[in-house]
């Protein structure tokens, strides 16, 4: 098991206690980092990749965007880069959208657990690129697999 999925199965251990005690976002990477036991700032980048895993197993595991409704910028926001490629503009409000108004349930986060040990052992930003490979051979999959679970 590479590094970046310990460190987002660390991550959702501990959304899913803020999940459970009805706790708010945490705001910023770096406090993330701090909370995962490890040395703030330095670790925001990687922080970043973790969140990117954990919520392509959201999308896969049909719900919304975890990771992003639950880490934060430190003014409280959406993390903007989580959508710099363009190839996610036709679909970024919705992903905005679904995230900031889900209501996680402990359950839903656990069912994230179990998607994020079946994805692949692979970067964050490969399995994306799959999802948007996927999406063009075939159209629908990606607004299908956005809504899955929530709209059901």
């Amino acid at each position: 098991m590479d590094a970046q999925h310990t460190h987002a199965r660390n991550l959702l251990k501990l959304i899913r206690d803020r999940v459970e005690a009805k706790e708010p976002p945490i705001v910023g990477y770096a406090v993330a980092a701090t909370l995962m036991g490890l040395k703030g700032a330095a670790y925001a980048r990687m922080i970043g990749q973790v969140c990117s895993r954990i919520d392509a197993a959201s999308f896969v595991a049909g719900w919304p965007m975890l990771a992003l409704h639950m880490v934060r910028k430190p003014d409280g926001g959406l993390n903007p880069a989580s959508f710099e490629d363009p190839g996610w503009i036709p679909w970024e409000q919705e992903f905005k959208n679904e995230a900031q108004s889900h209501q996680w349930s402990v359950e839903q986060v656990d069912d994230v657990l179990s998607a994020l040990d079946g994805l692949p052992d692979e970067g964050a930003l490969s399995i994306w690129v799959g999802y948007l490979k996927r999406e063009s051979q075939k159209p629908g999959f990606i607004r299908y697999n956005l809504h899955r679970k929530v709209k059901s």
